[in-house]
């Protein structure tokens, strides 16, 4: 078990007993994949400055490294969708700009990277 000093906050401290256990305890990484953070990526493609998603990756990588070494479970998630267009949302095709191209298989402003 993995003790760390008690962070002020509100309606308890953080972490409430003070004590992490690697046995019940993971740490769960969302999103970080290529089409968010990566170039070639939808943020990327989309033209938005890769710096402020980018940000967060290497203090998230020391975080990996000290979870690691403390024996803690790590969970990686990622964004995917099928490759049928059924699967695409309307608000995830229209936040695409892929209305009328689902999946997008040839709109250059809609990744296919996310497709599993």
């Amino acid at each position: 078990m993995t003790t760390f000093p008690q962070i002020a906050a509100q309606p308890y401290g953080w972490p409430y007993d003070g004590a992490i256990d690697p046995a019940r305890t993971a740490l769960v990484c969302i999103d970080w994949q290529t089409d968010f953070c990566g170039k070639g990526g939808y943020v990327d493609t989309m033209g938005y400055d890769l710096n402020l998603t980018r940000a967060g990756l290497e203090p998230t990588q020391r975080v990996l490294a000290a979870m690691r070494s403390a024996g803690f479970h790590i969970i990686h998630t990622r964004e995917g969708s099928r490759s049928v267009p059924a699967s695409v949302t309307r608000a995830r095709a229209a936040a695409s700009s892929c209305a009328a191209n689902p999946g997008g298989t040839s709109s250059p402003r809609c990744t296919r990277s996310t497709v599993r």
